[in-house]
This record gives structure tokens, C-alpha cells and sequence, in this order.
């Protein structure tokens, strides 16, 4: 199978998401890959992660995330959590998170479900 490695102002574009990260790894016979040091939005949501994992479906695995809706540069709140999955025009599920409003941690949540 062919793979591909990628770095510097990478571009990933898979079904109708597209994302900018510094590193990318991509296996064309599995449809699986990593990227690094992501930024994206979903929808309304907006995606700042270490690491996401690609896999087939389109379904994305983001690891150490940050994730909110504002569009502000210092961000109002976020949620942060240990890993994402998300689901394009499905779902996103937020697990190990917490929630910071205006840079205060107000509190922990183990799992939460959006579409």
C-alpha cells in the first residue's frame, strides 16, 4: 500500500471536513493516518488538538484537545479533554474533559455527547 508523509503547512481535506496540521501520516490501503498540531471547525465547533487519528468512514480520534464555539482569539470557555471522536454530521463526543471559563476550571466531565 502507498503512504504518504507530509510536514510543514499541511492541508488534510477527507469528505467535506478540512483541517491544517504540521505533520501527517496517511496509509491510501487502510484509508488510516495521524496528523499533528491540528486546528479545524466542525460545524460550530472549533478544533485545537496534538493529534488526530484518521480513520476510515470518515471518523477522527483527537488527542489532547481543546474544543469551543467561540471564535474569539482568547477564547471565553473551552473544553479540553484527553480524546475526541468525531463523527461527521453525526456526533462529537468529548471524554476526560473539563470545562474553563475565561481561564478558570470550573469543573471535570467524564463524557459528553453533542450532535
Amino acid at each position: 500500500a502507498m503512504q504518504l508523509v507530509a510536514e510543514g503547512d499541511v492541508r488534510i481535506r477527507q469528505a467535506d471536513q478540512e483541517f491544517t496540521a504540521t505533520r501527517l501520516t496517511y496509509d491510501f490501503g487502510t484509508r488510516t493516518g495521524q496528523a499533528e498540531n491540528i486546528k479545524t471547525k466542525f460545524k460550530t465547533y472549533f478544533l485545537d488538538t496534538d493529534r488526530i487519528l484518521l480513520k476510515p468512514g470518515p471518523v477522527y480520534e483527537a488527542q489532547k484537545s481543546r474544543l469551543t464555539t467561540c471564535d474569539r482569539e482568547h477564547r471565553h470557555y473551552q473544553v479540553y479533554s484527553r480524546v475526541v471522536d468525531v463523527v461527521p454530521n453525526e456526533h462529537v463526543e468529548v471524554r476526560g474533559g473539563a470545562i474553563d471559563l475565561l481561564g478558570v476550571r470550573l469543573l471535570t466531565i467524564p463524557k459528553v455527547r453533542r450532535p
